[in-house]
């Protein structure tokens, strides 16, 4: 439903959520790939939209671990931008 909404307004009102859903979905359906990727494009698009602090810590620790550097870091810069109190 996530991809089906994202796919008829990829720019509309609902787009982050709707990315933020499809990010979720991969991520309980143990498609960790995509949900990684889907968060970070979710951080890139949506900077000032934050995500539950366990997305960011989840999707930076696995694209760390996967030795995406750059990635990992830009997950974890975008979590810093978002939630300025981290940890909370």
């Amino acid at each position: 439903a996530y991809e089906a909404a994202l796919a008829v307004s990829p720019e509309g009102p609902w787009a982050s959520r709707a990315l933020r859903g499809a990010a979720v979905a991969r991520y309980e359906s143990k498609d960790f790939d995509q949900a990684a990727a889907t968060f970070l494009n979710h951080i890139t698009k949506y900077p000032a939209e934050p995500l539950p602090e366990e997305a960011y810590v989840w999707a930076g620790e696995y694209l760390f671990d996967k030795k995406e550097w750059s990635k990992a870091i830009t997950v974890f810069e975008g979590m810093l931008k978002a939630l300025p109190a981290y940890p909370t």
